[in-house]
């Protein structure tokens, strides 16, 4: 297959002209109702054939801003990682509407003045600068889209999700620029030579598709030849040269896309870094779920990596219960642990701490006989306060590992536990359950 210079540097092109076209897709996709269950949590979906673009109320819904307890948590997990050597740096695909800009979004809501994308990229910019004084490292996206008009027009697929393969380009420059303090990049993503086109089919045209039974016109984006930028020939290693050495990216299907990375956004941190990265990604499963699995299934403990690069996008909320999940997964010492079985009757069982555990700071429950994805926790407090977290498993993190046991840290609560109660939701089969508790390992 022949290589080819890119010459503009622009990469996404839509395969037909939507200048000329003058109503949305549908206005169907604007009604719930109207929807499949599977895209009705999108509602309403924003379309117009004359802009080109769609957007799901889920990207212009927002909280971004982290609470005093959140930034709390993620300072504490960036305190944990670098206890063991690992530095955490984060990659947050920027707010496709504000990249798009306010004009866009007017014109393709029908609802000028409606979404305030200036509002949405102010609370975008704190959160990023939250993460920073937490101790991760954490370039703004947002603000290298927005720098050169080229780059924001290029920076999103109009009626997909994702980004495209140049700007995960400039956006791993950008995190390695955030890593060293070296503004000068390992390579000019523009420069960089252009394989074949590939075509994004579009998660928002599919939706097009289905419900308006049409389809839009097809968009494209090359992939590109990072070979000379690589550090070692065939550019990936699967395994790092020595334990320490590991640098591994933990991300969504922005590293994943269809299952191969499609946006190349491990070779662009490769040639960034000029070193070699595991991806551990997984399409699919979620902010925390191959983060998660990769600590309790053994490879954090075996790798010793000396960075994480968590890679979400900005629909993905921080929250506390991912970041105490997280933290509980890391600091669980199992050797230390207390445990006790409980069965589980019907959809809401009540646990009683026992005497023994009550002043743990690491909570762990342990399925013994049956399953579950989805639950509840209601913690009550020996002070009479309670706590709500929600536990969820996607499914596609079952083809990396099933997993029979969560963790959650509970180290700052004032008070020792006193019971749970715990609400299963969806299909579960879960009959027994063990507790495990124990103190923080470090």
């Amino acid at each position: 297959m022949s290589i080819v210079p890119l010459i503009t540097g622009i990469i996404a092109v839509s395969a037909v002209a939507t200048s000329a076209l003058a109503e949305p897709y549908c206005p169907e996709m604007l009604n719930r109702d109207e929807l499949e269950p599977r895209y009705q949590r999108l509602a309403p979906i924003y379309n117009s054939a004359e802009t080109g673009w769609i957007f799901g109320s889920d990207q212009l819904d927002y909280r971004y801003v982290l609470t005093n307890t959140e930034q709390t948590l993620l300072a504490d997990l960036v305190s944990e990682l670098a206890s063991r050597g690992t530095q955490l740096s984060m990659l947050i695909a920027p707010p496709r509407p504000v990249v798009a800009g306010q004009e866009v979004v007017d014109e393709t809501t029908g609802q000028p003045g409606s979404y305030d994308m200036a509002a949405q990229a102010n609370a975008f910019h704190h959160m990023i600068g939250q993460l920073k004084e937490a101790g991760a490292v954490a370039p703004d996206l947002l603000a290298l889209a927005q720098s050169q008009p080229s780059l924001a027009n290029t920076y999103y697929f109009q009626r997909d999700t994702h980004w495209t393969n140049l700007s995960a380009a400039y956006s791993a420059l950008a995190l390695a620029s955030e890593l060293s303090g070296d503004p000068e990049p390992a390579f000019d993503p523009s420069s960089l030579a252009q394989i074949e086109l590939v075509e994004e089919p579009g998660s928002l045209s599919e939706i097009v598709s289905v419900v308006c039974d049409t389809t839009p016109g097809s968009e494209f984006s090359a992939l590109l030849d990072y070979s000379p930028h690589l550090p070692q020939a065939g550019g990936l290693l699967e395994t790092p040269t020595d334990a320490g050495d590991a640098a591994i990216l933990l991300g969504t299907s922005f590293s994943d896309r269809n299952r191969r990375d499609q946006y190349q956004t491990a070779d662009a941190l490769a040639a960034a870094l000029q070193r070699p990265i595991q991806n551990r990604s997984v399409s699919g499963g979620g902010l925390v779920g191959p983060f998660e699995t990769y600590i309790l299934t053994g490879g954090f403990a075996e790798d010793r990596p000396d960075l994480v690069i968590w890679e979400f996008p900005y629909t993905y909320e921080l929250r506390e219960r991912e970041l105490r999940r997280l933290l509980g997964a890391l600091r669980a010492d199992e050797g230390v642990a207390h445990t006790q079985s409980f069965a589980i009757g019907g959809d809401t069982t009540q646990i009683d701490m026992p005497n023994n555990a009550v002043s743990r700071t690491l909570l762990g429950l342990r399925m013994t006989d049956g399953s579950a994805r989805d639950m509840i926790l209601h913690l009550h407090f020996d002070d009479g306060s309670d706590a709500q977290f929600r536990l969820r498993r996607k499914t596609r993190m079952d083809e990396v590992a099933i997993l029979d046991t969560w963790w959650i840290d509970l180290h700052d609560f004032p008070a020792p536990l006193a019971s749970i109660t715990l609400e299963l939701r969806g299909n579960s089969d879960l009959r027994e359950l063990q507790l495990l508790t124990a103190d923080a390992s470090s």
